[in-house]
């Protein structure tokens, strides 16, 4: 078979189990013109308009065929693969005529260049969310949402492609009743993954609990998740052009970064250094904590010249603190020893109060008048009992009392009653807090999570 449909089969380009599918060509395209394009070294497959014929195999069903055709007609508009026509092969076989996507996949793109930067991931994910969205208010369920069936086009942006288990459901159903519908679930949790996965490449705090929030909250309707997702990821940052070139191959960076060596300041906070002190002054009772926390603060920036003798002092304080502080400080004092009685570090870390509890609102409640506490004592210490470990939340209060601590203005203080709080949602160790009755240019909720040291906040999420 030489052509079908008007198009010219050059080549095979891929098969799976219910077709093959080969790139063809124009049968308009004249063959002097085809003569004069290989003379000019270019390759059959580059020349003139070029689409996807899919051909499928005998065994496939005419009801499946028929589902697929309705779907891809439904789901015709942007970010969806074009269905341009239906033919029939000279053997009985069908056809369809698609568009042919030159770019590549989401999973070879990932795979060749596992880094993103923001942008590109907003690029990637916020249309297929909004086109995903569409899909179903217009009566499509994909199926098979997944990297390698989102493909790139020409001008690199990101198409739903591979239909093959796509069907059709009732069009224009509200979208809270989306979910009782079979499949659409489906299709959510599969984007969910993929937003994940995608959002995981990205080094950025933003991403991390975006990809939080998209695997602890596939239930929502499904045109509410999908506009959120969206919504989301725009206040995020802005779209960026996809990289589709491997970057090269960084330099490993040696584990005693190289510009401790060089004459410039450098922000000891930053190093390894600095995260092993602020572990050990997390050991120390609070009065004692206080004084360490503010000589710490003040020997930050430093020479290297001086930065190992500033450490070795830094360290023998922290020694001396530990071991002079008296009871009354509220350290904890190891027993005598041959006692038997089992040292502190045995014993289970006490957390009182609702931030232990199962109540999410008092939790949040004490949770920020502990963070207003630790702003005024401008403590970047005490946030680690606010805010999780690595959260956007704990980066953004820890700036804050950065900030201070180099005389910034101070903020409002932020505190509320549990009257101004309800659940928007609970699922599992996961909540999200409205706030009502607060000024506009706080938060309009929180996410807060629950780990083995209690509720903890995890991200603030604006209006």
């Amino acid at each position: 078979m030489d052509s079908l449909g008007g198009y010219r089969i050059v080549r095979k380009l891929g098969e799976g189990a219910r077709a093959e599918v080969y790139l063809g060509h124009s049968a308009r395209l004249g063959e002097a013109r085809l003569g004069e394009a290989r003379l000019a070294g270019a390759r059959l497959g580059d020349v003139g308009p070029s689409v996807a014929i899919k051909i499928f195999r005998a065994g496939v069903t005419d009801a499946s065929i028929a589902a697929e055709i309705e779907a891809l007609s439904r789901a015709a508009g942007e970010h969806s693969l074009p269905l341009l026509d239906v033919t029939t092969a000279p053997d009985g076989a069908q056809a369809l005529i698609l568009e042919r996507l030159t770019g590549t996949s989401l999973g070879r793109l990932l795979r060749d260049h596992p880094r993103r930067s923001l942008g590109e991931a907003i690029t990637i994910l916020a249309p297929v969310a909004l086109a995903l969205r569409r899909l179903h208010l217009a009566g499509v369920v994909h199926g098979a949402v997944r990297q390698d069936a989102l493909l790139f086009d020409t001008a690199g942006a990101p198409v739903l492609a591979c239909f093959g288990r796509a069907f059709p459901i009732s069009a224009g159903q509200p979208p809270a009743l989306l979910d009782a519908v079979p499949g659409v679930a489906i299709d959510i949790r599969a984007f969910a993954d993929l937003s994940r996965v995608t959002l995981g490449t990205v080094d950025h705090s933003g991403a991390r609990t975006l990809a939080d929030w998209v695997s602890s909250t596939p239930t929502l309707a499904s045109g509410t998740w999908f506009d959120v997702l969206a919504d989301r990821l725009f206040d995020l940052g802005v779209p960026e052009p996809i990289n589709f070139r491997p970057k090269e191959a960084q330099p490993v960076e040696p584990r005693v970064p190289g510009r401790l060596l060089r004459s410039d300041p450098v922000e000891v906070g930053e190093h390894w250094g600095g995260r092993i002190l602020d572990r050990i002054l997390r050991l120390l009772p609070e009065d004692a904590r206080t004084v360490a926390q503010r000589l710490w603060d003040a020997l930050r920036v430093v020479r290297p010249r001086v930065w190992a003798a500033a450490g070795a002092v830094g360290c023998a304080l922290v020694a001396a603190l530990v071991l002079v502080s008296p009871g009354a400080t509220g350290a904890v004092q190891g027993p005598p020893v041959g006692s038997g009685a089992p040292m502190a570090s045995d014993q289970p870390a006490r957390e009182l109060g609702p931030v232990a509890g199962d109540d999410p609102v008092s939790a949040l409640v004490a949770l920020l008048e502990a963070r207003q506490r630790c702003i005024a004592d401008l403590s970047v210490l005490c946030l680690g009992a606010v805010g999780q470990a690595g959260s956007a939340a704990l980066a953004e209060d820890e700036a804050i009392v950065r900030s201070l601590q180099k005389g910034a203005q101070s903020p409002a203080a932020f505190t509320v009653t549990a009257a101004q709080v309800a659940i928007g949602e609970r699922l599992g160790n996961s909540a999200i807090l409205e706030l009502v009755d607060i000024a506009d240019s706080e938060p309009a909720s929180i996410l807060l999570m629950k780990g083995e040291s209690g509720w903890r906040i995890r991200d603030y999420l604006a209006r």
